[in-house]
């Protein structure tokens, strides 16, 4: 049901039994969107608290969200702050849940010199989590008990029926060019070779069973296309990325470290 969902632009959540009550958004991704909308209404965390105080009040049940408008990704970067497609439908319906009537988003925003020198003045005083602890890394909860867990023969079978029929992600021509032109020119550095050559010798060589057994298994197979919905969500991991490694260096950039 949330496959169509799968696009960015604009969206809605309405209330059902107060329709004029509605909340209106943008997103790169809508249906991560609505489930972030709604798994932070569940833990009754969400920022808005005129949408999570009519959760709470008349339930999931009551919210639907519809897709408004279809944008390309570039359209909801903000111009001076400003994500200007959702800005045009916030002044056409008046949201009554949205608590801030002008359409802000973080994407390519850097936060000011006030506000820099705001976050700088609150830190002054606190004491780091992390102080005095330099060189002294935390006991994995795991540790000395390897080979204590062992999946029984029924679990390990269970996995295996689970995962019969599974086929690998597809991929089209144009996305492996893509791939294939990103790496052209790419080389590791002396260190990481040598990390991964040491790596290589670690592991154990392949038995000849296994070569057989991979060439029986491999023989005729072709790997079918990628799809629009598997694509999209390669994109939605790559733009995510991005978004906390800006989030990193903004960061770094206020507390200089």
């Amino acid at each position: 049901m949330n496959s169509g969902l799968n696009i960015s632009g604009i969206y809605k959540i309405e209330s059902k039994v107060h329709p004029d009550r509605i909340y209106i958004g943008s997103a790169v991704n809508i249906r991560h969107r609505k489930g972030g909308h709604f798994l932070t209404l569940k833990k009754e965390i969400h920022k808005n608290p005129k949408l999570q105080a009519h959760y709470n009040k008349y339930g999931a049940d009551d919210l639907t969200l519809s897709v408004v408008a279809v944008c390309d990704k570039d359209e909801l970067i903000p111009i001076n702050g400003i994500v200007r497609p959702e800005q045009f439908f916030i002044w056409a319906y008046n949201p009554w849940f949205n608590v801030n009537k002008i359409a802000g988003s973080p994407i390519g925003m850097r936060p000011s010199m006030e506000t820099r020198r705001k976050i700088s003045e609150a830190q002054i005083g606190r004491i780091p989590w992390n102080k005095g602890k330099k060189g002294v890394m935390p006991i994995p909860w795991n540790k000395g008990m390897k080979g204590l867990y062992k999946m029984s023969e029924e679990s390990n079978e269970k996995k295996r029926l689970a995962m019969t029929g599974r086929k690998r992600p597809t991929y089209s021509e144009e996305w492996r060019n893509n791939m294939r032109k990103a790496k052209l020119g790419r080389k590791d550095s002396a260190e990481t070779r040598k990390r991964k050559s040491e790596s290589a010798k670690k592991k154990p060589p392949v038995t000849q069973e296994t070569r057989d057994k991979l060439r029986i298994i491999n023989t005729g197979k072709k790997r079918p296309p990628i799809t629009d919905e598997e694509r999209l969500h390669h994109q939605e991991l790559k733009y995510l990325t991005l978004l906390i490694k800006r989030e990193e260096e903004q960061k770094m950039n206020i507390y200089g470290t």
